[in-house]
């Protein structure tokens, strides 16, 4: 179909354009996102690289090589560097919930000499 798309769209073949447009938008694969990016390029649409861009970040994959170097390089490093966010936000979020635990245990110490559950052992008299 991409074969074909140019030429409809120079020669202002407007139906057969729209045709081909409309089966692309309607693609869930990865290589027809990566389809449906090269066509907005060719008829100059954002809105249909927009859509396209946003499908193909909710995907969570990675193009091969062969699809990066038909998207370009803007589509191929906003999808790195959503992938590359994603993961930093998740090791950010582990680290913040081990960082509190710890923190809650060194400004909140419990008795060591008995077993309550008070910061300062009433029983014991012995506080931290």
């Amino acid at each position: 179909m991409l074969t074909i798309l140019p030429i409809a769209h120079k020669y202002c073949m407007d139906e057969i354009e729209v045709w081909i447009v409309e089966q692309l938008k309607v693609t869930s694969s990865y290589d027809g996102l990566v389809d449906l990016i090269v066509a907005s390029r060719i008829v100059d649409s954002d809105e249909l690289y927009q859509d396209g861009l946003q499908r193909l970040l909710s995907t969570k994959s990675s193009p091969t090589l062969h699809q990066a170097k038909r998207m370009g390089v803007e589509v191929t490093y906003a999808i790195m560097k959503a992938a590359a966010d994603a993961a930093i936000a998740n090791v950010t979020s582990d680290l913040e919930a081990k960082h509190s635990k710890a923190l809650a245990a060194v400004v909140n110490p419990k008795c060591r000499n008995c077993h309550g559950q008070n910061w300062f052992c009433g029983n014991c008299s012995h506080g931290m």
